[in-house]
């Protein structure tokens, strides 16, 4: 007979999920979550022996990495305080970089600093308050506001191109290739210097998926248009001749969102 023994945590204290880059196995579009748990020492899996808690951070759905911080101590707390300094410093500046400072905070557990950006927001633009928010809530697992926030600041944002790639990025993530598509397409539309290379990602999505062929030849054409230079791109290629050659069209044939 085996007996199996160990540590592990268990709990799912503010769990937050997302698709990101994993830096241990560097996949992207992997599911990764977050969470706060106690650990404890088992026998065939039944805990035993309670031991500290933790902040699990960046469980990656691939490789199953992840970062352990002690949640009594002063690591983590010293960590918090100096991501909530950094990004209340660039708040006005990048708003993707605010993202993404909001989404370190969420994974971290600190709710009421990823909370207090959204509010810093509201001096400097009602369309990334909004965003942030949209962002923020996708985290925590409520889609059905998030998609209201993002729509809210779809409405308040008609120049740039940074929502529309997020909203996108959404919906590819709730299954709905065809408006997914259609929106990254905007995306490209308001904003043709946006770097190619997060919609990338986004389609290796809509590849795995295998559905609406049709859309991502479309807005990859679209893509070459603005960017040439994407051809230089083994990955890019290839994916593009294979979406071409599934919706039954010529590589670089004419799509509805070229403009004259």
């Amino acid at each position: 007979m085996f007996i199996v023994y160990g540590v592990y945590n268990l709990g799912r204290g503010q769990r937050v999920f997302d698709r990101t880059h994993c830096d241990i196995c560097g996949k992207t579009n992997r599911p990764v979550v977050s969470y706060s748990a106690r650990e404890f020492v088992h026998l065939m899996f039944v805990p035993l022996v309670p031991l500290g808690k933790n902040r699990i951070v960046r469980s990656c759905g691939t490789c199953k990495h992840f970062y352990k911080l002690p949640l009594k101590g002063s690591k983590l707390k010293a960590a918090i305080d100096e991501l909530r300094r950094e990004a209340l410093a660039r708040i006005g500046t990048d708003i993707n970089h605010t993202l993404s400072d909001l989404a370190d905070l969420a994974h971290m557990g600190d709710f009421e600093g990823a909370e207090s950006i959204i509010k810093a927001l509201d001096g400097h633009s009602q369309g990334a308050r909004w965003l942030a928010e949209a962002r923020f809530l996708t985290l925590k697992g409520d889609d059905q506001n998030a998609e209201a926030s993002f729509r809210k600041a779809l409405e308040l944002d008609r120049t740039s191109g940074t929502p529309d790639y997020w909203f996108g990025h959404f919906l590819l993530m709730q299954g709905r290739d065809g408006e997914a598509v259609a929106q990254l397409s905007q995306a490209v539309q308001r904003d043709p210097g946006y770097e190619y290379s997060g919609l990338l990602h986004d389609f290796h999505l809509v590849r795995k998926q295998r559905r609406n062929w049709a859309g991502l030849a479309t807005i990859m054409a679209e893509l070459v248009r603005l960017h040439p230079e994407a051809t230089g791109d083994k990955t890019f290629s290839k994916l593009y001749a294979k979406a071409c050659r599934k919706a039954g069209r010529a590589t670089g044939s004419a799509n509805p969102y070229a403009q004259a």
